[in-house]
């Protein structure tokens, strides 16, 4: 029996406001709504602290509010945000942390609606229906839904910014939505730069998804989304340079992170790498004498850098088992034995690496008995594994995943859909994307 539009989308605003519900029961019933705590929030709070304070973004390392350590550490697009929630209703006050948690809320609940959406274009209401229904109670993202962090508007970004390269690809691309494409792509980079490995798949699948387009068009259109893109980004691209004398892309984190995930500490597992060699768990580290006192963070990183190369050149084969053990973290959600503080209990964390560990092991069964890729499932998959190399070749905590669970969702949906189906994917090999639009 056929669903009128009206019952679908009324069915699906349903779905959004439960899921809504889910992420605003969570705080309440664990009694973290409106609670502000340095030990969860840290690098984004204080950092925003001084952006308000003095005006320019400071390292959230020193000790001292007062010491003006220029930063490359922090992206701009967060902690500004944290900044102006702080100027409008009060630094770390209940307010501005509720208010904070709310767009969080906000974000990931918003990602219902959106995965419906881009599943439906790229499949079928049935498919949309599944992928919309596992993001709305997916542990991982309600977890996340009140800490205040870049995780779940990140999350948001990285699943609007999949509608849209569907969305172009149904309409077919244009040099003006291309163009607006890659501002809005730099603006992701400029909140979380760790989703740009994976740009040149969602600026190029819509156009190769669009037949009539000619080798001149293509070219063009993939210009317009580098300019636009360059336009957002070479701001901070160029404080970075005029500020530390060198190029620096959105952050200079990937020594650092290289180092954590290569330590001595690593083979152990757990917080105790972050206790050891991260400044804002280490006040010995941060208070100590041996940086100058206006380049501690920049002489920090580099130093970290070559340790992590050191190490790395030493013992490539160490290096190798660390990253694969992080590859099964990631994907199998055994991150739950080290995730930090952002999920607080044991029990919460054995249910998140139950679910992830459910959907990954879902989608090898029904690919092993498929024996194939679906339709359009292809590039996501693709996006999922290029993101999670930057995290396993470094170090890997449980929120690294959530941006990639609106994309699991969907992978799976399709998978699903192709099962149901059981035969060739006949509608979909003479339709491009968004031949299912009825609501």
């Amino acid at each position: 029996m056929q669903i009128s539009p009206q019952r679908s989308r009324a069915a699906l605003i349903f779905l959004t406001l439960i899921a809504g519900a889910l992420r605003i029961a969570y705080p309440i019933a664990i009694g973290r709504l409106g609670e502000h705590s340095e030990d969860r929030y840290l690098e984004y709070v204080v950092a925003a602290r001084r952006l308000v304070a003095h005006g320019t973004f400071l390292s959230p390392w020193p000790v001292d509010d007062n010491a003006r350590v220029p930063s490359a550490i922090m992206p701009p697009g967060y902690t500004g945000l944290v900044a102006g929630t702080y100027t409008c209703f009060g630094v770390d006050s209940k307010v501005s942390t509720i208010l904070l948690q709310f767009l969080n809320i906000a974000a990931t609940t918003s990602i219902v609606p959106l995965i419906f959406l881009t599943t439906r274009r790229l499949a079928d209401t049935r498919a949309a229906w599944i992928a919309a229904l596992t993001v709305s109670i997916n542990p991982l993202l309600i977890g996340f839904s009140d800490y205040i962090w870049d995780t779940a508007i990140f999350s948001f970004f990285v699943a609007l910014a999949a509608y849209v390269s569907v969305r172009i690809a149904q309409t077919g691309p244009s040099l003006p939505s291309m163009f607006a494409f890659g501002l809005f792509l730099g603006g992701i980079a400029l909140f979380n730069p760790a989703l740009t490995i994976a740009y040149p798949l969602l600026v190029l699948w819509p156009l190769f998804q669009s037949k009539s387009a000619r080798a001149k068009a293509f070219v063009s259109s993939v210009a317009a989304s580098v300019v636009g893109f360059g336009i957002i980004v070479s701001p901070w691209i160029i404080r970075n340079y005029t500020t530390f004398d060198r190029f620096i892309y959105i952050r200079n984190g990937l020594g650092l992170q290289l180092w954590l995930g290569v330590c001595p500490e690593a083979s152990d597992g757990g917080d105790s790498v972050w206790r050891h060699h991260y400044p804002m768990q280490n006040e010995t580290l941060a208070s100590s004498g041996e940086f100058t006192p206006g380049a501690f963070e920049m002489e920090y990183l580099d130093k970290c850098l070559n340790n992590a190369v050191t190490s790395i050149k030493s013992d490539p084969a160490r290096w190798t088992r660390l990253s694969l053990r992080r590859a099964s973290d990631y994907w199998l959600g055994t991150t739950m034995t080290h995730s930090g503080g952002a999920i607080p209990s044991r029990r919460s964390r054995r249910l998140v690496m139950l679910f992830i560990m459910g959907e990954v092991l879902l989608m090898i069964m029904l690919a092993l008995f498929l024996r194939r890729v679906p339709r359009h499932a292809g590039w996501l998959i693709l996006i999922c594994v290029l993101f999670s190399m930057v995290y396993c070749l470094t170090i890997t905590k449980l929120r690294f995943r959530a941006p990639m669970e609106p994309f699991v969702a969907i992978i799976v949906a399709l998978y699903l859909r192709q099962l149901w189906r059981s035969g060739p994917d006949v509608a979909g090999a003479s339709s491009a994307p968004g031949q299912n639009e009825s609501t």
